[in-house]
């Protein structure tokens, strides 16, 4: 039988929890970092080569980035300055003539020889000046078409409106490729200049890359073809030769721009229209040869003499 008269015995709580918060949260802590710490042993070695990796791709991109914003900024510059750009009426771009390209060349600062080094052409010969271009033409030509035409004397170089009314830049150069040669005792040279005008569009952003079209025209003179460089001396005496002056843009067609030029003392101008995908180039002497997609062959002055083969 119970004894009914047991006391009941009491348990004694402790004043205090087993496991303060405090502990609690400093073994979660060294878990935390046992665990990293047998990660990282594990796994060390690819963890913190994938992390290189994304920070090397994060700071590339972030670099890249920062590129394209400063070349949009020099873009939307470069196109402001090229859309209003303009050369002092008259100013002589490229001289052929051999007495006025000496001069340009010894006394007016901003030329240079049109034509680069050849061992086959004879040291008394005078090569044609080619106005330095411009920098903001330099800058251009290198971020639009990876570079220049050597050589090339840039003619023109503004804003023109195409005849929907579509805003483009216009630029238009001449090269020139004198190819020197020895046959019979004598040295000989072949001539070949060629007008090139291209044309971009614009746009809030920049200019746009690439080129939307170009088209060019190829000159044929008299002393296009192969001839011995003494026949020259009377020709050029007498102020012959291909010279021509800075672009202008027509006041009354906002398509349009002339390029002035005198070629053995005659006078004349060629007219360029820019179309939607082109354009119309019309010298105002002389006829056209042939015509071969974007390339025009226009014979400026008619041949005086009998044609020779034309080296290839």
């Amino acid at each position: 039988m119970h004894d009914r008269n047991v006391e009941p015995v009491e348990y004694q709580r402790a004043e205090s929890p087993y496991a303060t918060r405090k502990s609690v949260r400093l073994l979660l802590i060294l878990t935390l970092l046992n665990t990293i710490m047998l990660g990282s042993s594990l796994l060390g070695p690819k963890t913190w080569t994938y992390v290189g990796s994304v920070y090397q791709q994060w700071k590339a991109h972030r670099a890249a980035k920062a590129a394209a914003q400063a070349q949009l900024q020099k873009d939307i510059a470069a196109q402001k300055s090229a859309i209003n750009f303009s050369l002092p009426d008259n100013t002589v771009v490229y001289e052929e003539n051999w007495d006025k390209a000496l001069k340009l060349l010894q006394n007016a600062s901003g030329y240079q020889p049109a034509l680069p080094a050849d061992s086959m052409r004879p040291a008394n010969y005078q090569v044609p000046a080619a106005q330095i271009n411009p920098q903001v033409y330099k800058d251009l030509t290198f971020r639009l078409n990876g570079g220049t035409r050597y050589p090339a004397a840039m003619a023109f170089l503004h804003e023109r409106m195409s005849p929907s009314h579509r805003p483009m830049l216009v630029a238009a150069e001449l090269t020139s490729l004198f190819n020197f040669g020895v046959s019979a005792a004598q040295s000989s040279v072949y001539k070949g200049r060629r007008l090139w005008v291209s044309a971009w569009n614009l746009s809030p952003n920049g200019i746009e890359i690439p080129t939307a079209f170009t088209s060019s025209m190829e000159f044929t003179l008299p002393d296009t073809r192969t001839h011995p460089i003494s026949d020259e001396q009377e020709q050029m005496s007498a102020g012959g030769g291909l010279r021509l002056f800075a672009g202008m843009v027509d006041p009354k067609d906002d398509s349009k721009f002339i390029i002035p030029f005198e070629v053995d003392g005659k006078k004349g101008q060629i007219v360029a229209k820019l179309t939607e995908n082109g354009f119309v180039l019309t010298p105002s002497m002389g006829k056209a040869i042939s015509s071969n997609g974007d390339v025009t062959q226009w014979e400026l002055l008619p041949s005086t003499a009998a044609p020779s083969p034309t080296p290839r």
